[in-house]
């Protein structure tokens, strides 16, 4: 549990880090404009954790059905609708007559935000199965390999002058973190079969 709290830490303090860097590389406009992206996708951010814990107490429950699987992957694809449509906003003529200031974003960052919202999103099945076998050491294991993803991605792409580089910089920590739990579920086998819905006499339970 130590493990898991200490790497929860490193893994959400990756935008900080991103920004960090950004802010010591790049003028002052090209960080206010990444963090901007942060603000303007944290209610996105925030209904991920309420969905997050949603799916971690029904696999807590018990093995998730075919339909809970299907319902995470519209989820993922929402996500990824949703952060694409909010930051496209910014191209918009309203956007710097609401925030004077701040440019548009570019395409390539727009995709970097939608894409690493939606990874995250994708993590939440393998870290779900993960904590209901009680292996926190594999989920800690994988916060340490987005951090160090991070920490690659922002020593082979130094320095960093342009929102796209924030973007994609949490985009490959999130890619990692998924690609690693993932991994770690698949090594011991995946886990049980998935149960199909059952039919009672009252309907589809």
């Amino acid at each position: 549990a130590t493990t898991e709290i200490y790497t929860l830490s490193l893994h959400d303090a990756l935008p900080i880090l991103a920004l960090a860097v950004t802010r010591a590389q790049a003028d002052e406009g090209v960080a206010s404009a990444a963090r901007m992206a942060f603000t303007l996708l944290g209610p996105v951010a925030v209904l991920g954790i309420a969905g997050r814990r949603i799916v971690y107490q029904t696999r807590a429950d018990g093995e998730f059905t075919r339909r809970t699987r299907a319902a995470l992957l519209i989820a993922i694809g929402v996500v990824f609708i949703s952060c694409f449509l909010i930051l496209t906003m910014t191209r918009t003529p309203l956007y710097p007559w609401v925030l004077p200031g701040f440019d548009a974003l570019a395409w390539s960052a727009i995709l970097g935000f939608a894409v690493n919202h939606s990874s995250v999103m994708a993590a939440v099945l393998p870290a779900a199965n993960l904590r209901a076998e009680g292996r926190t050491f594999a989920i800690g294991v994988g916060r340490v390999c987005a951090t160090i993803a991070a920490v690659v991605f922002v020593w082979l792409h130094s320095p960093f002058d342009d929102v796209a580089d924030v973007a994609w910089c949490v985009c490959s920590a999130s890619g990692a973190y998924f690609v690693a739990l993932s991994i770690a579920r698949q090594v011991t086998g995946g886990g049980p079969s998935v149960p199909a819905e059952t039919t009672t006499a009252g309907g589809v339970r």
